[in-house]
This record gives structure tokens, sequence and C-alpha cells, in this order.
């Protein structure tokens, strides 16, 4: 995909949006089987009845990271064919500090569950700034 990116033209462009459109929609659908199916799932592993529950809930709120890391992933293909590495840096730099950040403040309070919620708003946070990045270059214009 990035070799057709290269050098950036609408036609390599279109391409990009729609392998990436494909695995994006193919993985909505893995997470919507996964969360339906969350129950069983959880009880092929013999997972004792008390515990059933607070892992399930656990386990949907694991579904939302590849929901993020979809969006960060396409947009970081993008990123690299046009050799946008020092804004790449950057935005990786300053997510990182950010999630870490407030991993750590709220995981005494919140547990397991605030690190999925912090690493998926750092993940939009991060494909939000390469879209930035990419409108600012009109490389999406």
């Amino acid at each position: 995909i990035c070799l057709k990116l290269t050098p950036i033209n609408r036609k390599g462009i279109l391409f990009w949006f729609k392998v990436n459109a494909a695995n994006y929609a193919a993985t909505l659908m893995g997470v919507l089987m996964f969360y339906w199916f969350t129950t069983e799932i959880i009880t092929y592993f013999r997972v004792e009845q008390s515990q059933i529950e607070e892992l399930a809930h656990s386990f949907k709120l694991g579904l939302l990271l590849p929901i993020g890391l979809g969006l960060s992933f396409a947009l970081k293909q993008v990123i690299f064919a046009i050799n946008f590495n020092k804004e790449y840096i950057i935005i990786t730099f300053v997510s990182t500090i950010l999630c870490l950040g407030s991993i750590a403040f709220f995981l005494p309070t919140y547990g397991i569950h605030s690190v999925f919620i912090c690493i998926f708003f750092s993940e939009i946070f991060i494909a939000l700034s390469y879209l930035w990045v990419l409108f600012q270059k009109r490389v999406f214009s």
C-alpha cells in the first residue's frame, strides 16, 4: 500500500482507502462477533461462574482497542508513505506520555478498565493527530 501511495496521488489514496475500509469493516465484524459471544468465549476457558460477569465486562472494554488501533494503523501507513517521520515521532511521544500519565492517574481508582479506556482514547488521539497533519499538509485535499 505504501508503494502505491508514493508519490501521493489520488489513485493511490483511493486504493489505500478501499483496502483499509475493507480491513476496518472486517475488524468491526470480528469485534461485533466477539461482543455478541462474550459469555460463550469466557466459559470456554472454564471460568468460575462467579467471575463471568466481571470478566465479560473487561473483555467487552478490551474490544474497544481494535477499533482505535484500526484507525491509527491505517493512517500511519499514509504518514510513513509520505515520509512524515518527524510528525510521527512527535505524535507518538506525546500520546505515549499522555497515555502513561492517564493510566498512572486512573489505575489505582478504576483498575484494569481504566487501562483499556486510556489506550483506546490514546489511539483515537493518535488517529486525529495523523488526520490533522495530513489535512495541514494537504494530503487529503
